[in-house]
């Protein structure tokens, strides 16, 4: 699929009406690219922001996301979810979606 041939598709499904927005919705992928952060280059508020988790269990506790960059820096983080990690269907409501868990 090419970019001009996704909005001909893009184009062509909205004028069909809600099925076919739905249709797009499926069909799009988002692919962020974002630089790694180290010990040198954290940013709090990036952190704060970030989109990239590691999931995981604390205990009997409800599921906990974990943000990647700060999981690779700090041991106790990655030692953490290494022993917890848990799929992501059980972390995740795909309530509407008709996707199984």
């Amino acid at each position: 699929l090419s970019v001009g041939g996704f909005i001909k598709d893009v184009g062509r499904y909205l004028l069909k009406g809600e099925r076919a927005a739905e249709l797009v919705a499926l069909r799009t992928k988002r692919l962020s690219v974002k630089s790694f952060m180290d010990a040198w280059t954290m940013n709090i508020e990036r952190l704060q922001q970030c989109c990239v988790h590691v999931g995981s269990v604390d205990g009997d506790s409800d599921p906990v996301r974990i943000p990647f960059c700060a999981r690779q820096l700090f041991g106790g983080l990655r030692r953490r979810t290494s022993v917890g990690q848990v799929a992501a269907r059980e972390l995740v409501a795909l309530d509407g979606l008709g996707v199984q868990s």
